[in-house]
């Protein structure tokens, strides 16, 4: 894997990433907000706390799984790099440490959940 797929493969993970945690974990918690969807007494309205709860997990593994899946396809490509040309292994971990960083916008995804407890 060159050097140009790495950095598409890194972006597209990120941003997808972003959309799945932030967006969808403000969804989940907004779509069972105060108001609710209740049709009728036989419809029950979840705990709000619950869902949010829910988010903020899902929010969390959404990243973890984003980020082990870049860094195992960036990784690896790195690493066969590296053992090639041993002199390209710090640019090379450059590239799995960006994709490690796709773990930390599940984080923040969590961290702006958290304020919806309250």
């Amino acid at each position: 894997m060159n050097r140009k797929k790495m950095v598409k493969l890194i972006g597209i993970s990120a941003a997808l990433m972003v959309v799945l945690t932030i967006g969808l974990g403000m969804m989940i918690s907004s779509a069972f907000g105060a108001e609710g969807v209740a049709v009728g007494e036989a419809a029950a309205q979840p705990p709000v706390n619950s869902i949010v709860a829910l988010a903020i997990a899902a929010s969390v593994a959404s990243g973890a799984i984003g980020a082990g899946y870049a860094v195992g396809k960036v990784g690896s490509a790195a690493i066969g790099a590296a053992s090639e040309r041993p002199e390209i292994m710090g640019r090379a971990l450059v590239f799995v440490v960006i994709a490690e960083g796709i773990a930390v916008w599940g984080l923040v995804g969590a961290i702006l959940l958290v304020g919806a407890l309250r």
